[in-house]
């Protein structure tokens, strides 16, 4: 292939969306440098909008990339199907020779970012020059093309030239275009949910609903609008919010604004977190890794004897359980706990680790599916409250695969369907949650769409940030200092006074070496934990350290 012919095979991948990494970079550099590439691009560029004006010019192929008009053969061997376009692209051709020799700011035309993670029915994409196409994966977004999510699903788009991630939630109507000022987003209706790169001198991202106009330099934040009203939540960093009739207004980390017609622009804050039971949480633990015992694959109680395969052996298997269960109720009264955490329902078969998706325990864990209502009924009955562990990633189990988990940008709705699914079957209102914040989403800012979405309940968050406190209770690793165990649920209480942390259970020589310390903690509210499943000695230090705390 001659350089002539290389050139024009770059220069017709790209408008097809097929170029990546280093091979990308180091085109748009050329079409920078070289200004015989640049022409040859502009040409390209004008007979691809041609084509898509002319439709008859090509058979209509859906093309793998994201241009709508099939590149079948490269476009400078194709035949004109009709005399206009022949004629137009002659005048293309040679108007070429005196276009500009550099590209302008925005220097991808045609492509601004791309599909990823779309789930189930996606929806359609309806592209500038009137075709439509269903949403998938990889698929390039040009400008002037319009993203209508399907109900019950979402998708996320990852911008080509800067981490600029949007995540759009179910019937989501949203168009994208992008000038040397920088991008626009046209939010018809839904909610918008992104997390936006710095951007250069002079540019910013622009969101504009019926209601109101958001400004972003850099920033998470969210938007939600329909015909009637807009809000807009910020997760981090300072949006400006303007109204056709109302002042403009910043927000920044934590704020939010509802946007209405006749109505000014007012901030305000999320509520705090209350849960007035400060008293311990029993840990639930039921399992261990089994290494791959045959007949006791989740590894049920640590033990390689039992035996879920059998008849015989599942009776044994929930004798056992209820016998367990009878400890536990027995330890939850002897230390006064408030609850029951569960951490691992789903067992331990598959190497990731805990779960934290009890929507999966039908096809995980069938013995506890059969077992679990009985056994978390007994438990309430005793009058303890449930928690049921939940994992910010998505747990998928492929067909005769192993399980394996899936980072979201935004695990907030995965979260929010976990939680949902033990509420309803198992009345559950405590929920330890492990695994860290979305590309798209700190954790503070999942928390607080969850306590808002799901009222009344206790999050536990493993992994926590800044403003976590204000809206969750963060789990505190003890194998850090003993400082920990206050310091930072007593800082958070200098501006939020109802901020605490759960403390994850201690070892019987840590509880004696840092009792003042524990004691000072749980008289500032904190909350001590044990392990509930056998009697131990650590769980009589802690009801001495509550006994101590009292007033």
């Amino acid at each position: 292939m001659s350089p002539r012919d290389e050139l024009l095979d770059l220069v017709d991948r790209y408008l097809a969306g097929t170029l990546s990494g280093h091979v990308l970079t180091q085109f748009e550099n050329r079409l920078r440098e070289e200004p015989a590439a640049c022409r040859m691009f502009w040409a390209a560029l004008n007979h691809e909008l041609l084509l898509r004006q002319y439709p008859f010019a090509e058979a209509a192929q859906p093309r793998t990339a994201a241009a709508a008009i099939p590149l079948t053969t490269p476009w400078w061997q194709r035949p004109a199907r009709r005399l206009a376009a022949s004629a137009a692209v002659l005048l293309i051709a040679l108007g070429a020779l005196v276009l500009p020799t550099v590209l302008p700011s925005s220097n991808i035309i045609a492509r601004i970012a791309m599909i990823t993670a779309p789930t189930g029915d996606a929806g359609l994409l309806h592209r500038a020059n009137q075709q439509t196409e269903p949403l998938r994966a990889d698929v390039a977004i040009h400008a002037g093309d319009r993203i209508a999510v399907a109900l019950g699903a979402t998708v996320e788009v990852r911008f080509v030239h800067e981490d600029t991630v949007l995540g759009l939630g179910s019937r989501t109507t949203v168009r994208l275009t992008q000038d040397a000022g920088g991008t626009q987003l046209g939010l018809d209706s839904g909610t918008l949910r992104a997390a936006v790169a710095a951007q250069a001198a002079a540019r910013q991202l622009t969101v504009t609903t019926p209601q109101a106009t958001i400004a972003v330099i850099g920033t998470r934040f969210s938007v939600t609008a329909n015909d009637a009203r807009t809000s807009v939540e910020v997760d981090h960093g300072r949006v400006r919010v303007s109204a056709a009739d109302a002042a403009s207004i910043d927000l920044t980390a934590g704020q939010g604004v509802v946007a209405e017609p006749g109505k000014p622009l007012t901030t305000a804050w999320s509520e705090n977190l209350r849960w007035d039971d400060r008293r311990p949480l029993g840990v639930m633990m039921l399992c261990r890794d089994t290494s791959g015992w045959a007949t006791n694959p989740r590894g049920w109680f640590g033990d390689a004897k039992v035996d879920v395969t059998t008849p015989a052996g599942l009776t044994a298997f929930n004798r056992r359980l209820d016998t367990l269960i009878d400890s536990t109720i027995a330890n939850l009264k002897n230390v006064n706990a408030q609850g029951v955490l569960f951490w691992d329902l789903e067992g331990l078969e598959h190497a990731p680790g805990y779960v934290g998706d009890a929507r999966l325990l039908s096809a995980l864990a069938p013995e506890m599916d059969a077992a679990a209502d009985r056994i978390i009924a007994r438990i309430r009955s005793a009058g303890f409250a449930i928690g049921m562990t939940v994992r910010t990633e998505a747990a998928e189990l492929p067909a005769g695969g192993a399980l394996v988990f899936r980072r979201v940008s935004d695990p907030t709705q995965q979260v929010q369907a976990k939680i949902a699914y033990a509420q309803r079957r198992w009345g559950a209102t405590i929920f330890p949650i492990l695994g860290n914040g979305g590309d798209a989403l700190t954790m503070s800012a999942i928390c607080r769409r969850i306590s808002a979405a799901s009222p009344g309940v206790l999050l536990i968050p493993t992994g926590a940030d800044g403003d976590t406190y204000r809206w969750s209770a963060p789990w505190v690793n003890p194998a850090q200092p003993a400082t920990i165990t206050i310091a930072s649920s007593t800082e958070a209480r200098r501006g939020q006074p109802h901020a605490f942390a759960v403390i994850a259970p201690l070892e019987k020589a840590y509880l004696q070496q840092h009792y003042a310390d524990l004691v000072q903690a749980v008289r500032a509210g904190d909350v001590l934990t044990f392990r509930a499943w056998n009697r131990n000695a650590e769980q009589q230090t802690v009801r001495s350290i509550y006994g101590e705390a009292k007033p």
